[in-house]
């Protein structure tokens, strides 16, 4: 209407001045000038007001009021207006846009679970509401916007922005994922939702202006850029990840999947979720790692994607489970430098982390950053996927990853969700059955996959229609009725659908393949259309009558499917000797089956390819691979190899420890020095010429190997590469008397010169080998006097018989070994701790094991060896052997007893016990009471065990006397046997259950017949000069090992009784003493001020003895990881426990302040708890807790335990090492220990503790009456989570 003229006389007043019998329709909107409000649209007619409101002049002159909200319309009409505006949005959805439209409907239409009105009482988010309303109205107004491609960019970020919105208001009104209302820990929300406010209104500026320029996203996240770069490139050299470039990876095609990203968005997005896991197995060929890599797309655009690992069995780096953890931390680290900052400081406190048991990496590495990281839940879902776990290495070796994932996944902060994809591998289902914070959904073949099918091959055939103009296909090609038989086949199998596609693409004439693909016959099921399809993509070549060609195919294609990494054609010509490019040429005419990696690497296009392949089914065909041939051949490959390029100094070096860059070796030499022994010890079968093969390798190059492997910087793997060999060796090619003596030879040479042959790769010739023994193999075989330094004196005729010294006692009490003949358990005499060790590597398995008031009399495993006991002076331990976990209660204080040694039966469900008041026990487990005896001795048993069959006790004195009993009734088969002139330490059963082995302190060991009670060995001596605390057969029975006080360890032929070896290396009494964690390496500490490591299978000294202390040492621990120990007198030393290198020493006392007498590290190893004692006024000892950073050689703390300022508290974080310490000062009154941790004197009836233990959350304190009580506290109680 013109003309008309409108003045505002009020901010809600408006004067009309117009012509009479007009009729108006004003509209009026907000403006932004009333805050908090906006006015309504209203329509007036003037005709009625001219009624009542006309003058002469026929003029009308009126003033009204327009009507308004005085609040602002509610926030759930808001939203209405944005769920309805959301879908426009889509428009023509690109691949980039189309998952996160879905992620945005869905955060939005959360918002609906929030009451009404808590959303609306507060105007800053109705007022937030709103802008994000009037944005997606503009976006609407502009008619096929998602045709525009310049405005794809734009619309995905005001997709992501609203995300982020809706993610802070659930967060801001407390119903996020925080735990906290986030407008009460943010002192400046306002000031963040102007940010977002502004962000809003730039981006509808940037879609009208069609630009994105200047645009940023505004985020609930804490800035998740590592600003100091350093630490991510320290973080990379510790924890070594793998790459994982994404960006060679499938994505789904727009307007595919749908279904399933929406529902696992739902459960990303949802706060309420209580599991951590979403665990997705499906079928092969379903396309899980294409779902996996567009919602990794998805959730990195919306800076939510934490980390994202993809496992390949074509690729052994990426489906290592020893590495996962390791990668995962390094991904988190770069998404966060929280995190970042987080793990580097654990690192740099407990370097070792990154190399210790999976379950310890993924508590120490992830877990507990995540968890330390303040208000992580308020940033919103951080998310993690593992793409293709059941290729993350075999069903054997990610046991461990799974257990811990299993295990450790219920303790990561609400926020983090972890996707998982896989096949449905029976190993994964258990893991993660019954589990309440793991969700299973299996992806099946459904309707919507069959279209989702559909719309990709549509898509792909046309790009191929468009490619191929020449051949004036029709815009439709090939038509729906073709296009339905294609789906048919594929089945909702988008490996099908792709490979066909690649099939079809790859030749010459596109129509015609695609005949060949419809005509065929139909198919049984999806595994059979599979078939057809490799079939037919094979047959497409024409060439399998040739066959030189068929035997070319099958070498070529055997090799690519059993490389542990994909190679280059160039490089499988030199490993499999064909000529130049001819792999090239033959990989040229299958593109359709193999994939080609950036590098120019190769390998197969899906794990269904190698089943066909391989699969009996196809064993008449003339593309048929034998896996288990084809692996042996490419073990002759590999060793042929290094047989015609390995030589001494290949790349011309000059031997210098100066820092210079080496050159690396081509990539065929490289693979084969890296894997031909795994490719070997996969094999079985005929196996002579492979072993005379490998001897020769192993005589002429054994060196040169060893220089490769240093030029590649992995010489430590080829110390466990040789182990590996050895075994194999010995189980499949034990007649070869040779090979083995050289594969013994050059893994003995390899272990004691190992750090020396790292530094460079001419010190193998130059250091390691002048210095080996001259009657050893490898120096025969290789040194030569004219070109190589040699060492005169003969200082070693032969290889010594320690290789590692163990430490891990002040004196050896009780040694077991495992049933598996792997671990060794031993106890401290004068100490409360157990430990266990690996008898293969000498690497500390558990311990320190501590609870008991006072040294540990007897350790023993169960048959399983799952279980291990303790028992001390008044009660008995039972342990977890694999966690370290107290699996039951201390029981039997009641009978106020000494425990000298206990042993479990069979089936693990009773216990024998042997006392000091001279009687045995049996135990039921379960409940702790006793099932049979007293049974009598004439004085203090000593030593106990059960047969096999537990049908049989056995039982000795410390007057050196020998009972045998039926375990059922208790009757005595024989009058005691009288062995021994002193007590009797320790006794066993033979694994038949006719023999029983026994060893005293009178330093010989007997053996005896059961049934008859005869003596049949013995009494046998040899290389004892103190008791005998551990006898024990080995579970092949042809051999029974012994162990003294002083740390000898011996070894007997069982049928002879003769020695075979023994081992002694310190010059006083062994003080400490301790097994590694695979039971193969022992350490002693000794009161000659030395510390010796020793190969426990053998006897031979492997490290030292090592000198350092100035006087007796009262204390030694290994760190949690096996790879240090430390050690203490009046100072602390920390050793290398593999090389023997003195690490440190610190930690000196003063005269008056006495020495350490006991310590322990804490779980992680960064830290080294200590305690002292010194005598104060009136005799009353002064003792200390001390607390040091092992790394960095400070001390962090110290505690009293007298009453003062520097009095140990309860609620120190430090109290939990500090009580584990406490357990092990024997000398200390317990019950102060217990005051303290108690943190209260005088409770009444508790004023004469003899003893106490204390775990997490509880103390069991035994009184000077012989009673026992357990005190439990609240989880709030500090003795919870101090207790680290």
């Amino acid at each position: 209407m013109r003309g008309l003229r409108i003045s505002v006389l009020h901010p809600l007043s408006i004067s009309i001045q117009l012509p009479p019998a007009s009729v108006i329709s004003l509209r009026v909107f907000h403006d932004g000038t009333f805050h908090d409000t906006f006015l309504c649209r209203a329509a007036i007619e003037i005709d009625e007001l001219l009624k009542s409101s006309a003058d002469n002049s026929g003029m009308c002159h009126m003033d009204f009021s327009i009507y308004y909200c005085q609040s602002q319309t509610s926030a759930p009409a808001q939203l209405d207006v944005v769920l309805k505006l959301l879908p426009s949005a889509n428009g023509g959805a690109t691949i980039t846009i189309h998952p996160i439209i879905n992620v945005a409907w869905q955060v939005v239409h959360g918002l609906y679970q929030i009451p009404k009105n808590q959303l609306d009482r507060d105007d800053k988010v109705v007022r937030l509401i709103a802008r994000i309303r009037d944005l997606y109205a503009t976006v609407r107004a502009l008619d096929g916007v998602g045709k525009i491609a310049e405005l794809e960019s734009i619309i995905e970020a005001i997709l992501q922005q609203t995300i982020e919105c809706v993610l802070f208001i659930r967060e801001y009104v407390g119903l996020g994922f925080g735990t906290r209302v986030l407008h009460q820990t943010i002192s400046s929300t306002d000031a963040k939702i102007k940010e977002f406010e502004d962000a809003l209104r730039d981006l509808e500026a940037a879609f009208r202006n069609r630009s994105l320029v200047h645009i940023t996203l505004v985020t609930t996240r804490v800035s998740n850029r590592v600003e100091k770069m350093y630490i991510l490139i320290d973080l990379m050299g510790q924890l070594t990840p793998v790459d994982m470039e994404t960006f060679d990876l499938p994505r789904c095609q727009p307007g595919t999947r749908s279904g399933e990203i929406q529902w696992i968005t739902e459960w990303v997005m949802d706060p309420d979720a209580d599991q951590r896991i979403l665990w997705l197995p499906g079928p092969a060929g379903f396309g899980k790692s294409t779902l996996s890599a567009t919602l990794a797309d998805t959730f990195a655009s919306l800076r939510r994607l934490g980390a994202f690992l993809f496992f390949s069995r074509d690729v052994e780096e990426r489906s290592t489970p020893s590495k996962v953890v390791r990668t995962l931390a390094y991904q988190l680290a770069l998404f966060d430098h929280r995190i970042a900052d987080k793990v580097s400081k654990l690192l740099d406190e407990s370097p070792f982390m990154a190399r210790s048991h999976v379950r310890s990496q993924l508590a120490q590495l992830i877990v507990k950053p995540l968890c330390s990281v303040e208000a992580l839940d308020d940033d919103g879902p951080l998310v993690i996927i593992l793409d293709a776990l059941d290729e993350c290495g075999d069903v054997e070796s990610r046991r461990s990853l799974l257990t811990a994932l299993a295990a450790e996944s219920r303790h990561l902060p609400s926020c983090v969700r972890i996707l998982i994809t896989s096949r449905p591998s029976d190993d994964i289902a258990s893991a993660f059955d019954k589990q309440p914070h793991v969700k299973c959904r299996s992806l099946e073949i459904t309707a919507e996959n069959l279209k989702d099918v559909k719309a990709f091959l549509r898509h792909s055939l046309a790009q191929i229609a468009q490619s191929r103009r020449h051949l004036t296909l029709d815009p439709g090609w090939p038509g729906c009725p073709v296009l339905r038989v294609l789906t048919t086949r594929a089945g909702g199998l988008f490996i099908w659908a792709d490979t066909a596609v690649k099939y079809m693409d790859d030749g010459m004439n596109p129509v015609q393949r695609l005949d060949v693909l419809v005509s065929g016959a139909t198919p049984k099921d999806r595994v059979d259309s599979l078939s057809q399809l490799y079939a037919t993509v094979l047959h497409a070549c024409q060439k399998w009558d040739d066959e030189e060609f068929c035997s070319a195919f099958c070498k070529l294609f055997g090799a690519i499917l059993m490389a542990r990494l994909p190679l280059s054609p160039s490089a499988m010509d030199s490993l499999l000797s064909l000529p130049p490019n001819w792999a090239l040429q033959m990989t040229s005419y299958f593109r359709a089956v193999l994939i080609e990696e950036p590098t120019g690497a190769i390998h197969i296009i899906h794990p269904s390819f190698y089943d066909f392949l391989t699969s009996q089914s196809q064993a008449g065909s003339p593309w048929y691979i034998n896996a288990q041939l084809h692996s042996k051949y490419m073990a002759f490959h590999c060793v042929d190899l290094l047989g015609l390029t390995l030589r001494e100094n290949m790349l011309g070096l000059v031997h210098s420890l100066r820092p210079a860059p080496i050159p690396n070796l081509s990539l065929d030499i490289a693979y084969a020095c890296l894997f031909w022994i795994p490719h070997v010890c996969a094999i079985g079968g005929e196996l002579e010429s492979l072993g005379d093969s490998i001897y020769q390798l192993l005589h002429t190059h054994l060196l040169h190997w060893l220089e490769a492997m240093c030029i590649s910087k992995e010489s430590r793997k080829a110390l466990h590469m040789l182990h590996q060999l050895e075994s194999w060796t010995q189980s499949h090619l034990p007649d070869h008397t040779s090979l083995c003596d050289l594969v013994s030879d050059s893994l003995k040479f390899c272990r004691y010169f190992s750090n020396v042959i790292e530094q460079h790769p001419l010190s193998v010739y130059q250091v390691a080998l002048p210095f080996s023994p001259s009657q050893s193999l490898v120096y025969k075989a290789f040194h030569r006097d004219d070109a190589m330094p040699k060492v005169s004196g003969s200082p070693l005729s032969v290889w010594p018989p320690w290789q590692l010294t163990l430490a891990g006692h002040k004196f050896i009490q009780c040694m077991a070994l495992s049933p598996d003949g792997l671990r060794i358990a031993t106890g401290g005499k004068q100490e409360s701790n157990a430990y266990i060790w690996d008898l293969m590597t000498g690497s500390l398995i558990l311990g320190p094991l501590q609870g008991h008031e006072n040294q540990v009399w007897s350790v023993s495993f169960s048959l399983d060896g799952t279980r291990l006991v303790t028992s001390g002076y008044k009660d008995i331990f039972v342990w977890d052997a694999i966690t370290g976990i107290l699996v039951f209660k201390p029981f039997g204080a009641h009978l106020k007893t000494h425990f000298a040694s206990t042993a479990f039966s069979s089936d693990g469900l009773r216990l024998v016990s042997g006392s000091t008041d001279k009687a045995v026990y049996v135990w039921d487990v379960l409940t702790g009471l006793t099932s049979l005896g007293p049974l009598w001795h004439e004085r203090a048993v000593t030593a106990v065990s059960f047969s096999l069959n537990a049908s049989h006790i056995v039982s000795g004195s410390d007057n050196g006397a020998i009972h045998i009993w039926d375990a059922v009734t208790g009757a005595q088969l024989h009058a005691p046997l009288k062995r021994h002139s002193l007590g009797v330490t320790s006794v066993g059963f033979s694994p038949d259950g006719s023999l029983i082995v026994s060893g005293s302190y009178d330093q010989t060991v007997c053996l005896s017949n059961v049934a008859t009670g005869n003596l049949i060995l013995g009494p046998l001596v040899g290389g004892f000069t103190t008791g005998v605390c551990m006898v024990s057969f080995l579970p092949d029975g042809s051999k029974f090992i012994s162990g003294s006080t002083n740390g000898v360890l011996s070894f007997w032929d069982m049928q002879s009784g003769t020695l075979l070896l023994d081992s002694k290396n310190h010059q006083g009494g062994v003080r400490a003493a301790a097994f590694s964690y695979d039971g193969m390496k022992v350490a002693s500490a000794s009161e000659d001020k030395t510390i010796c490591i020793w190969d426990a299978k053998t006897g031979i000294p492997l490290v030292g003895p090592l000198s350092g202390h100035t006087d007796g040492i009262y204390s030694v621990a290994f760190s949690p990881d096996g790879l240090r120990v430390a050690s203490g007198s009046g100072v602390i030393n920390i050793w290398d426990a593999a090389t023997g290198a003195s690490l440190g020493t610190y930690g000196q006392l003063q005269p008056d302040q006495g020495h350490y007498s006991a310590m322990r590290f804490s779980p992680d190893g960064s830290k080294l708890s200590l305690f002292s004692m010194q005598p104060g006024p009136s005799d009353i000892a002064v003792a200390w807790i001390w607390v040091w950073d092992s790394l960095r050689e400070v001390n962090l703390e110290s505690f009293s335990l007298t009453p003062g300022p520097d009095q140990l508290d309860v609620h120190s974080p430090s109290f939990g090492m500090c009580a584990g310490v406490l357990q092990l000062a024997l000398k200390y009154p317990s019950q102060r220990c217990f005051e303290i941790c108690l943190q209260a004197t005088e409770v009444p009836k508790f004023g004469n503790v003899r003893g106490f233990s204390i775990c997490a959350g509880a103390i069991a304190v035994i009184l000077i009456d012989g009673s026992v009580a357990f005190v439990h506290f609240p989880p709030s109680h500090p003795l919870h989570y101090n207790m680290t």
